[in-house]
């Protein structure tokens, strides 16, 4: 779904209205999306489905070994939309062989940057996102914020679930391969 006011919601925000924590970025991405069509005779082109349903279609121009442009097609819901356009934003004017397909096969530094003020996530260097504490409050009506509060760390393989999807089909025994985790506290 594209949010319109036609669809029912107000000032583009659909019905079933935002979510808590959004940033400010988040909303562009879904009220505002730069990527959403076709490319036409696109160097590049694949379809997406994933778990939930919802599919995903690319389209990406490639110049000079570099990827000049990128945009997509979706079905599904807001969350769909918003990775879409901020996928096709984060690949815009990378050189392709940066996405080779042995990408997956290979170790990445992630890094998650937590302080006072936002929560920072990185993947080999390449800021993905910033998320401000200070929209993060539950809305449930107490106030209450859930990144200001104690934490531990899981590291593990999810496999199912709601985001994850029917696993039946999964070829066990599946890898998770973790080099090493570094934790700094001020």
């Amino acid at each position: 779904m594209v949010p319109d006011p036609a669809q029912g919601g107000k000032d583009g925000v659909p019905e079933e209205g935002i979510p808590p924590g959004y940033t400010e970025r988040t909303l562009e991405h879904l009220l505002t999306p730069r990527n959403l069509g076709m490319i036409p005779e696109p160097d590049g082109h694949a379809l997406f489905t994933g778990p939930c349903g919802d599919t995903v279609e690319v389209f990406l121009q490639v110049a000079d070994e570099q990827i000049e442009a990128a945009s997509f097609l979706f079905h599904g819901c807001q969350h769909t939309l918003i990775c879409g356009d901020a996928a096709c934003e984060l690949v815009k004017g990378k050189p392709v062989k940066e996405f080779d397909e042995g990408w997956s096969n290979q170790f990445h530094v992630w890094r998650m940057d937590w302080d006072q003020e936002s929560i920072k996530l990185y993947v080999d260097g390449q800021l993905l996102n910033t998320t401000s504490l200070k929209d993060t409050i539950n809305a449930d009506g107490k106030g209450k914020n859930p990144f200001k509060q104690p934490h531990y760390i899981i590291l593990n393989l999810a496999i199912g679930g709601n985001s994850g999807g029917d696993p039946s089909k999964t070829k066990f025994p599946s890898r998770y391969e973790i080099d090493y985790v570094r934790i700094y506290q001020k």
